[in-house]
């Protein structure tokens, strides 16, 4: 009887012994999200972020770490055999969305970091809740505890998502008209960046001739350009900061084409001259 009872123990272990230490599944886990912006490595502070177990870790009969699903998603159509295959984050997210799942939200602080602490051995979903402004969303993803690190199970888990954080802005553009006559209708503005179109906008009365492109990436190069200016005006852009004005004012006559009222503004001067010396000469007699 207790060779059978060794027999047992020893059949519970050695599926578990997938690194150099044991699966201890009486353990808690910790799990710190760090958000960073990628270009000048300013820490994010204030992203909400909700975390949501949706697995339980267990050692299926290849000896290998797996998950069940937790009760909640058991009506779930999701294949958790395959941590890496397509779609499974989106399908996950499907069913965290209609079901009545736990979800613990807590807020990055000021040096971008988020704790969860005390958490049960499994698989958890994570995305971000809310927009930080002046900076990007990071993409929902998934973390295990444990986890392998240098052939080691590891039960803190430090994490930063693969998404890269960028900054954002806002960018405004409106449109004035500087003339008597009657305006268009509408004009079309464009953005460019570089060279490169990056989308076309239509002002007009009904949108108070101002349009504001937000959380777009930030970039001091922007440019706005009026597409085809309205035939005898001319566009003047002005630019304050992330405020650009596109004024179109009436072109002013060319001198070339009307080089007659020069002759007869210089024709009566000459006249006007002659009088006076004339006038000037008969006094003096």
């Amino acid at each position: 009887m207790k060779k059978i009872i060794i027999v047992l123990m020893l059949m519970l272990i050695i599926p578990i012994v997938k690194a150099d230490n044991l699966i201890d599944f009486n353990k808690k886990g910790n799990i710190s999200i760090k958000l960073i912006e990628s270009q000048n490595g300013e820490f994010v502070k204030g992203a909400q972020i909700e975390l949501m177990q949706v697995a339980r870790a267990k050692i299926d009969e290849n000896s290998n770490l797996a998950y069940v699903k937790i009760d909640s998603l058991d009506s779930c159509n999701i294949d958790l055999s395959n941590l890496e295959k397509d779609n499974l984050k989106e399908d996950i997210e499907e069913c965290t969305d209609n079901a009545n799942l736990e979800k613990i939200l807590k807020e990055t602080d000021k040096n971008g970091i988020v704790e969860f602490d005390n958490l049960e051995l499994g698989l958890y979903f994570v995305r971000q809740t809310n927009e930080v402004s002046s900076y990007s969303n990071i993409n929902s993803y998934l973390l295990t505890i444990p986890t392998i690190i240098d052939n080691e199970w590891v039960y803190e888990i430090e994490s930063e998502p693969k998404t890269e954080i960028i900054k954002l802005m806002d960018l405004t553009v409106n449109k004035v008209w500087k003339t008597n006559r009657k305006i268009s209708d509408y004009v079309e503005i464009e953005l460019v960046l570089n060279g490169e179109v990056i989308d076309t906008i239509t002002l007009n009365k009904d949108n108070n001739w101002e349009y504001t492109w937000t959380r777009i990436p930030s970039n001091t190069e922007y440019e706005v350009r009026e597409k085809n200016i309205p035939d005898g005006y001319t566009a003047i852009y002005e630019k304050n900061e992330n405020n650009y004005t596109v004024i179109n004012a009436d072109i002013l006559p060319q001198t070339g084409q009307h080089t007659y009222y020069i002759y007869l503004f210089g024709m009566i001067g000459l006249i006007l001259v002659t009088v006076g010396i004339g006038i000037y000469k008969k006094s003096n007699k």
